[in-house]
């Protein structure tokens, strides 16, 4: 027995079985420091997600210096939905600024809170809060269309400057012309951390000092010669205009007419696209997207069934520049809306920015759509790329911090065939070595 103790084999065989028994120990204690580090700096954790949703940009981290003072996140929802992935993101707000705090709160235990902040999401709602300033961020907004966090960190970041801002953009919607809802454009205002609210210019003087932006959506009714003089004097003021015209509603000739002042002539024809490539399913076309500061921050198509015709009269002149927003191929066709007559084959204007130089070389600026579809549904914002670069675009806020959208398709992983090789080679020749090494060993320890 003795002797048998004394053999190298065992004595070989005791070792292999501690050192692989310290391994596994030291495998698990390294497991558990990192899980505990992970949690403590989230950051460490690496982000393999397509769009790299959890990634913060320099541009987060810039406008979070200069935020003084605490601000803390609250999550508002019923306590069994779990938003893990949610809570991940802002904890890397977290170890950036440390002094952000993290709540979760229970509405169902919690029923009050909903009076102290108001538009509660029962989905979920995250309040942002500083000071006795406060943001609402639903969940569903932070998760966007597509359920991959694409503007997830504009959401936080830009909740927690608009914290910090005495006087936000107000954005007010024309009423008393029979113009529908504007729910999408309501909606990306609400994302921009505007103010917004309705206005009738029979009723209500329109002031300068209370609003950064007029929005005239699909109106039904033309406006008289006093309002169009009054939105006059609020350009002149330093007032910016949108306005969606409905092709499917009669021409107004008085609203128009102020358009045309302005170098853009509507003329009463319908614009649809013939180019099979950007036809869509159930009669809807794809405008071409101009390349421009108004739709840098686009990235999917937008669709339209048709519009009215926008001729650009003039540019650079007048003090007046057209910028092109959204146009058809050559391939288009107008037809008369009235007559169903003298249809036409072209490129067509489908929507233009105006920007106007006053008197003081201060800027105004007017969006002219000539088409209002997809962007006035309720429970889903079709368009919303458009519509929200377009807006930001012509309503900049100093305090707005620029991050780009984190969309799939942007930051995709591309392998090419030499990459894809390597990756192959290299496997193969991990496993070999580790192969070879075990057969060495195996053959040692046989002749022990």
């Amino acid at each position: 027995m003795k002797n048998k103790f004394r053999s190298l084999k065992l004595r070989c065989g005791i070792n292999a079985t501690l050192i692989t028994t310290m391994f596994i120990i030291v495998v698990l204690l390294v497991n558990m420091f990192a899980g505990l580090l992970t949690d403590k700096f989230p950051s460490l954790n690496i982000d393999l997600t397509k769009n790299r949703q959890f990634a913060i940009t320099e541009n987060t981290k810039e406008a979070l210096s200069e935020i003084n003072g605490p601000v803390s996140f609250k999550m508002l929802m019923y306590e069994q939905n779990s938003e893990a992935v949610i809570e991940e993101l802002l904890q890397r707000y977290k170890e950036i600024k440390p002094d952000i705090t993290i709540e979760k709160i229970d509405l169902a235990k919690n029923p009050t809170i909903v009076q102290k902040y108001g538009d509660v999401d029962p989905y979920g709602t995250l309040v942002i809060e500083n000071k006795d300033k406060f943001e609402l961020v639903s969940f569903d907004s932070l998760y966007g269309n597509k359920g991959d966090l694409a503007d997830a960190e504009s959401l936080l970041t830009n909740g927690i400057v608009a914290t910090t801002v005495e006087n936000k953009k107000t954005v007010l919607f024309s009423e008393g012309h029979g113009e529908y809802p504007a729910y999408g454009i309501a909606a990306i205002a609400q994302k921009n951390y505007y103010n917004y609210d309705v206005i009738d210019l029979k009723k209500t003087e329109l002031k300068n000092d209370e609003c950064d932006m007029l929005v005239i959506y699909s109106p039904t009714v033309d406006f008289t010669q006093q309002e169009i003089a009054a939105i006059e004097t609020y350009v002149l003021g330093g007032g910016n205009l949108q306005i969606y015209l409905n092709p499917l509603t009669q021409f107004l000739p008085n609203l128009c007419e102020y358009i045309k002042e302005w170098g853009i002539e509507v003329k009463n024809e319908t614009v649809s696209e013939k180019n099979a490539d950007y036809v869509a399913q159930q009669g809807l076309f794809i405008p071409v997207t101009e390349e421009n500061d108004y739709t840098k921050n686009v990235d999917m198509d937008s669709y339209y069934t048709s519009s009215f015709r926008l001729d650009v009269l003039y540019s650079d002149m007048n003090s007046i520049t057209a910028v092109p927003v959204l146009t058809t191929t050559e391939d288009a066709v107008t037809v008369n809306k009235d007559s169903g007559e003298g249809e036409q084959t072209g490129k067509y204007n489908i929507s233009v920015v105006l920007e106007r130089v006053l008197d003081n070389n201060s800027f105004v600026k007017m969006y002219v759509s000539g088409s209002t579809l997809l962007h006035e549904q309720e429970n889903y914002l079709y368009n919303e790329d458009i519509c929200g670069s377009v807006l930001s675009g012509m309503l900049k806020s100093e305090s707005y911090v620029e991050i780009p959208s984190k969309t799939t398709n942007a930051t995709t992983l591309h392998l090419n065939t030499t990459d894809f090789v390597f990756i192959i080679i290299l496997v193969a020749l991990i496993a070999i070595g580790v192969l070879i090494f075990g057969i060495v060993m195996w053959r040692k320890r046989r002749y022990l």
